[in-house]
């Protein structure tokens, strides 16, 4: 068994192991956009061929201090079934853990449906809100308010400056850049999801401030559970946009036959008000697929992050 980072001869291997894994998520898809995934890369590889890999990427992450820190965030997590059970994924995890710390990364973050895997090496779940709710038979927006259009590609400009404005001081978001938008959304927000943005006119004309009052909201709707993975509000009155978004994705889940929806979202006042308000019998939980570890951060000043109040890491950001 060797250890090592990946190298180009390795892909046609990763692929193959990813999509076992992973089916049609688009992991590789994604790892391909990243120029320096080969040194970040850790694989086990016997007789050639690739059994267990994990991939890891410095992204700036905000603070519950107002700063933002590098960490490493960790996706990509899989061994073929016929190798499991021989603790490459621990092996691995420490592989990355030094690789990171040499990278400079203050921790570590990961999402993931098995968490004791990660927590002998020094993972810790935090939990994250979110909303179970039956969808109201005919859902209705609030007063004077219409319901949000879907959002085309020449509204990229728009959904960025609304998630910036609305994110600016929130712990655990992603300060995404030009390429993320480009790149990473796009294949997580892809033919399965729905944009709705809140502005019922078309693409800001040149020189409109692309920040002004709105919201958009993002949910998958397509086979399978229905959920909200990401919103953004801006301007006054933000429970009323949040509201109207919620209405037009009830609207859309109900077309395409759901009777329950899931909402990802921060746990503050406007959106909490606009959860009730749309769907009465919603009940509040938290999912726990979350992991941090500290790397050259304290245990406290990562728990203080992932724990914050409003704190989330939308879904768009995952690597």
């Amino acid at each position: 068994m060797e250890f090592r980072s990946a190298a180009p001869a390795d892909e046609p291997s990763l692929t193959a192991l990813w999509r076992t894994a992973f089916g049609d998520a688009p992991v590789g898809a994604l790892w391909r956009t990243d120029p320096g995934r080969h040194p970040r890369t850790v694989v086990a590889v016997e007789d050639g061929r690739v059994l267990s890999a994990l991939h890891w990427m410095p992204r700036p992450i905000r603070s519950a201090d107002g700063a933002t820190d590098r960490v490493g965030c960790l996706g990509g997590v899989a061994t073929r079934p016929e190798a499991r059970g021989r603790g490459l994924v621990t092996r691995l995890l420490a592989d990355a853990v030094d690789a990171m710390t040499a990278d400079r990364c203050a921790w570590s973050l990961l999402c993931t449906g098995t968490p004791d895997v990660y927590r002998s090496a020094g993972w810790e779940t935090f939990p994250t809100p979110l909303w179970h709710a039956g969808l109201p038979a005919r859902p209705a927006p609030p007063p004077d308010t219409a319901l949000p259009r879907t959002a085309g590609p020449g509204d990229t400009a728009r959904l960025a400056a609304l998630h910036d404005r609305f994110d600016a001081a929130r712990p655990l978001t992603t300060v995404r850049t030009a390429a993320d938008w480009r790149l990473r959304v796009p294949h997580w927000y892809d033919r399965t999801t729905v944009t709705l943005l809140t502005d019922p006119t078309t693409a800001a004309a040149p020189g409109a401030d692309p920040a002004r009052p709105g919201g958009y909201a993002v949910a998958r709707l397509g086979p399978g559970a229905a959920e909200v993975l990401e919103l953004a509000l801006a301007g006054p009155d933000p429970a009323a946009r949040a509201r109207a978004l919620l209405t037009g994705i009830a609207v859309r889940a109900r077309a395409a036959g759901h009777r329950r929806l899931t909402v990802r979202a921060p746990d503050v006042p406007a959106v909490r008000a606009a959860v009730e308000a749309v769907f009465p019998d919603a009940s509040a939980a938290a999912a726990h697929t979350g992991m941090a570890r500290p790397l050259l951060a304290s245990r406290a000043r990562v728990r203080a992050t992932v724990t914050a109040p409003g704190a989330v890491h939308w879904f768009g950001d995952s690597v």
